[in-house]
């Protein structure tokens, strides 16, 4: 009804007028941890979450556990729009929104369509800004192979302090208020005592981690394309690694001892 709608608008939102924008969003019919006045407030905000059809659950760790390696997976090569919501352990809900594809780099990617949320107990809309700052095109980063780099995935800030962040074992998290990419402001507004947990109030543990997909199915379909071309690659890559160790010498010598010897022995004869 309207006047829910009102009252939800001015809860997350504050005072001011409804934007005419504002549409019914798309029930989540799986268990979220985002509540339907955070749907709503977002499909108030940016008319990319309005829509008929439900979204796609790419990753919870609710079912699939911490696993870093499980939720990379889970957005790598999807085509199209994605959200990724974190709750921390005092009831914070935010996370960022991408239209970029997500894939494994060192650097960062993605483009100004980039946007953080502080989503729960206030609602508010982080978007790209303006900078001549190097580090103001710091919009996505996902690395999960090479150690030398930061290894996790964020939005945001720079090497080393991106404005939102969540390492490889989900452990050291970080949500800054301030960063060249994205106007500033905090993504929480809870916080525990100064004397707790190493008194950085950057820091946040993680309750849950959401990742979903707006890019309907033709989106998993192209995941799926991307997956199975990945697939591929590392199976031919395989089999020319184990014909190159069968025409090693030095390989067999080195790795195989008395075999290769023997092999060699009658070969002689």
């Amino acid at each position: 009804s309207k006047d829910l709608q009102g009252w939800f608008h001015k809860r997350l939102l504050g005072a001011g007028k409804l934007k005419s924008s504002c549409s019914v969003a798309p029930s989540i019919i799986q268990e979220s941890v985002l509540k339907p006045e955070v749907v709503y407030a977002l499909s108030c905000s940016s008319s990319v979450f309005n829509g008929e059809k439900p979204w796609q659950r790419l990753f919870t760790t609710r079912t699939q556990g911490m696993s870093f390696e499980l939720l990379s997976e889970s957005i790598i090569g999807y085509g199209g729009p994605t959200l990724l919501v974190i709750r921390d352990t005092l009831g914070n809900i935010f996370g960022g929104y991408s239209t970029s594809t997500w894939k494994e780099d060192t650097k960062f990617y993605g483009d100004s369509n980039c946007v953080l949320y502080a989503l729960w107990p206030r609602f508010n809309v982080f978007r790209a800004r303006i900078s001549n700052s190097q580090d103001s095109n710091n919009y996505q980063y996902l690395n999960t192979k090479s150690r030398t780099k930061d290894h996790g995935i964020g939005f945001g800030g720079r090497d080393g302090a991106l404005r939102l962040w969540i390492d490889g074992n989900i452990e050291c998290c970080r949500a800054r208020p301030l960063d060249f990419t994205f106007e500033k402001g905090s993504l929480r507004t809870r916080f525990l005592d100064s004397d707790s947990f190493d008194s950085d109030k950057d820091m946040f543990k993680v309750d849950t981690i959401e990742a979903w997909g707006l890019g309907e199915e033709a989106a998993l379909a192209e995941q799926e394309r991307f997956r199975k071309e990945n697939a591929d690659l590392i199976y031919d890559r395989r089999k020319v690694d184990k014909k190159q160790f069968a025409n090693s010498d030095f390989d067999k010598e080195f790795l195989l001892g008395k075999t290769f010897a023997s092999q060699m022995e009658r070969q002689e004869r």
